[in-house]
This record gives C-alpha cells, structure tokens and sequence, in this order.
C-alpha cells in the first residue's frame, strides 16, 4: 500500500472523511501490517512519595461536577506519543507526589493565568466511576503545542488519556496498524476513532478532532467492552471544573504563582531574578512544579558561579556558594529526598561549587528551560 492510498484510508477516520471506515480497515489492515514498521512506546511512571505539609489552594466541591458527569462527552484530543514527565527540559524523572495533608492551610488563589485565555491541546475530561482516582497528570510545551496525559487508577487498573497537537496522529495510526494488526472501528469522545488491541491484554483507541490527537489506553482491564465502558465514565468540563477536579497533589495554573511562592520562601532568589516565569499555563504534579522551580533557581545561580568561575572572581564564587549552601535544608529539597532522588541532582552541584570546582550539564540535569514556554 502506498502513501496515497493511505492516506485516504486515515481520510475516513477524521470528520467529514469518506463513508464506509470499518470496511476499509477490514481490508488494508493486513496489507499494512506487512508494509509499515516500527512503533513508539510510552514509558510510565509509578513511584511513593512521603506526603509534604504544603499551602494548597481550596478546591471547589465535587457535587457540582458529578452532577454534570451524568452528561454525555463530546471532546477534541490529543496524543499516544506519552511524555511522562518533562517539565524539567533535561529529562530528568520526577515521579508525581502523594496527595499533601488535608490539614494544610489555603490560600487565596492567583487571579492568572486566566483559564479562559490559555490555548492548549487538552481535552479538559474527567473521569466519575466509584473507586477510579486520578494518579498521574503531566504537561509539558515544547514551542509546538501543548502535550500531556491524564491517568485514573483503581487497583491494579488504570485508563490513561493522552493529548498532543495533530502532527503525530497518521504515523501512531500506522505504527499500531503494524504492531498489532486490523483495528477496530471506535467513538473516543464523540469522534471517529480506531481502537487496537495490544499486547498483555491492554486497548487502545486514538481520535483526532480539530487541532488535536487523542488517546486512550487502559491496563489491567478485562476486555473489550469493559474498556469501552471505562471510556463512557469520561466526560467533557470547562477548563474551571477540570481544575477544580485535581487532587491536592497537582498544580493547576490558577494554583501556580501561590504554590511557586510557597516553594521559594526558603530559598535564596539570585539578583533580578524574575518569580513571574513561575506563573504557570500548565498543569503538573507538585513533585514535577516544585523540582521546575528549585531547578530553575538553582540553574541562575550556577550560571552566576560559572561566571566568577572563568573569571577567577573569588568573591563572586563565594557569594554563590553562600547561596546555594543551605541547598539541602531547603523545604521542598528535603521533602525530594524522602521521595525520589531530585536533592541528589541538586546538591551534586552544590557540592562542586562548595568544592570550587567546574560545573557543567547543568542545563540538561536540571532542566534550566522550565518554565519557559509555560
């Protein structure tokens, strides 16, 4: 099958294709499947946190949302490529946090980002079926749109959804085609949808609408139509309730500018340094914000000592060093270090600088671009 002729097969899966999808898939499935290589797996994250007495912002209450959930879900999309983590431009692995205590104190949120105002991929849906919480959310820019994933768990279950701008929609389409076979006719969220059944007993089933690509995929679910089912508990809301459905262990952008400032009340800020880059569009794990703005601080400073450094400025060194030396009493690094190995990636440098020694990769190890397309 050539390019032409597959393309106007994936015609028939977006809105306003051609008639007659589930025939066609019958038969280029095989033809596709002998012609098309490779495919691109996602790489998850599941990790314990300790829990860190942090201010959070009041949620709204959930009896309003589930009253809306009883609605039927019409959505736009997103993406099968997952990016688990990545606020942190230089890949280091943050696993997401344990919800905070619900004692802790709450502020007032910030009026911005404007919900309203911010253009993202994200389909804004959220999951109402007993037992089901949501375990993961990620997002991340990379100057091409907005991609993330949202995931529910119930035991050894979970239901993973998936956003991105539309570019990797035809190749994810044919890479699944050609690593599981024929797919299956589907509606994800009121779009025209296809849906494979992989390997180990997982489904998943991809949509594009408008300007974006969806995915959903489920592990530890029985069959078939158990996660068609699964799929039906999905409902579209408004950017405000999709917010106010997060658990206390996310960072939605109206929570952002508080939450970055109670992050950076014990941290030393380097001269000029901007804290309104920390008013963020996205949202996050708190353990994924907290490591973007203890990584970013830090990147300032190092940039500082690298300076003095090359210009053998002694006292510029050491007003670095005075800075950074404090590094692992600081709230949020000493919370990372009972959590995931994020006070490690920090005090290394720290260490160095202590040491009066050379410091370079820092912009990779500790993801010097976050927050800047957020």
């Amino acid at each position: 099958m050539n390019d032409r002729e597959i393309d106007q097969l994936l015609r028939k899966l977006e809105p306003g294709g051609e008639p007659g999808l589930e025939g066609a898939l019958r038969e280029a499935g095989q033809e596709l499947l002998e012609e098309i290589m490779s495919s691109a797996e996602k790489s998850g994250i599941t990790s314990e946190a300790t829990p860190f007495v942090l201010v959070r912002l009041p949620k709204k209450s959930s009896a309003g949302r589930r009253t809306l959930l009883g609605a039927g879900a019409a959505v736009a999309a997103a993406v099968a490529i997952v990016i688990p983590t990545l606020i942190l431009g230089g890949g280091k692995t943050v696993p997401p946090a344990s919800p905070a205590s619900p004692e802790a104190p709450s502020v007032s949120p910030s009026p911005s980002p404007d919900p309203a105002s911010v253009v993202t991929t994200n389909p804004h849906v959220l999951m109402d079926a007993p037992g089901w919480k949501v375990d993961y959310v990620n997002e991340t820019d990379w100057g091409k749109g907005v991609y993330g994933q949202l995931r529910y768990a119930k035991a050894d279950a979970e239901i993973e959804i998936s956003w991105s701008p539309p570019g990797a929609y035809k190749g994810m389409v044919r890479d699944r085609v050609a690593e599981y076979g024929q797919p299956m006719p589907f509606t994800l969220f009121g779009e025209k949808a296809v849906a494979f059944k992989r390997s180990g007993g997982e489904f998943e089933a991809m949509a594009k609408s408008g300007q974006a690509f969806l995915s959903a995929r489920s592990s530890g679910v029985s069959d078939f139509q158990t996660f068609r089912r699964r799929l039906d508990d999905f409902s579209a809301v408004t950017p405000e309730q999709w917010f106010a459905g997060m658990p206390d262990s996310v960072v939605t952008p109206p929570e952002s500018t508080a939450v970055a400032a109670q992050i950076i009340s014990d941290i030393p800020l380097p001269p000029g340094f901007d804290t309104t880059i920390f008013s963020s569009r996205l949202t996050n794990s708190y353990h994924q914000f907290g490591a973007g703005v203890t990584g970013r601080i830090t990147c300032a400073w190092l940039d500082d000592y690298t300076e003095a450094y090359d210009a053998r400025d002694q006292k510029g060194m050491a007003a670095v060093d005075r800075a950074l030396s404090g590094a692992a009493d600081w709230a949020f690094i000493k919370w990372s270090s009972r959590s995931s190995g994020w006070d490690q990636a920090v005090l290394d440098y720290t260490g160095r600088v202590a040491d009066r020694k050379p410091v370079s990769g820092y912009d990779a190890g500790l993801g010097c671009d976050a927050f800047a397309d957020s």
